[in-house]
């Protein structure tokens, strides 16, 4: 897995979780060039829409040396069962890649659909169920440990035959 630097230094993604009627959390990890630095002061923004055209809601965070330069918001007064756009961004305009949150309908929702996942082997190219799970309208994707294995490819790893050459 390789870091994208067109949103430097936003290397690595955004995310967003733990959504409640009226708020949710969003989280970014800022690369900090200078070590030295001890903190970084990063702007948030969260629309209706993806040109942010329409921001709902905006503020600051820092990202700390203490916290590996990673921060999360709790973003709330937002409507329930909707879907928002969010971002960050330093004060010199470099921006990171803008995330989709959506919170938790209101209390009429009598059915919902769920799905589970869990870590990932980049090599093994079995990555249908994702797909799948992208063409359903799913409002809650648990993820169980955020890891993607990534090995040494071996004859064995590949189709299970010891000695193949």
């Amino acid at each position: 897995m390789f870091a994208d630097t067109l949103y430097a230094p936003f290397l690595y993604i955004v995310a967003s979780g733990y959504p409640l009627q009226n708020n949710v959390i969003i989280w970014t990890k800022f690369f900090a060039e200078e070590q030295a630095t001890n903190s970084v002061l990063l702007n948030w923004q969260v629309a209706d829409d993806s040109l942010f055209k329409s921001i709902t809601n905006k503020g600051e965070t820092y990202c700390t040396q203490k916290n590996d330069f990673t921060t999360q918001v709790d973003v709330n007064g937002l409507l329930p069962g909707h879907h928002y756009f969010y971002r960050f961004f330093t004060i010199t305009g470099k921006y990171s890649q803008t995330g989709k949150a959506q919170t938790l309908p209101d209390d009429s929702v009598k059915h919902f659909k769920l799905a589970l996942t869990s870590c990932a082997g980049v090599w093994s190219g079995n990555f249908n169920a994702y797909r799948r799970m992208g063409g359903e309208r799913i409002l809650i994707l648990l993820y169980r440990l955020a890891i993607t294995y990534t090995m040494m490819l071996t004859p064995m790893n590949i189709c299970g035959c010891p000695g193949l050459n």
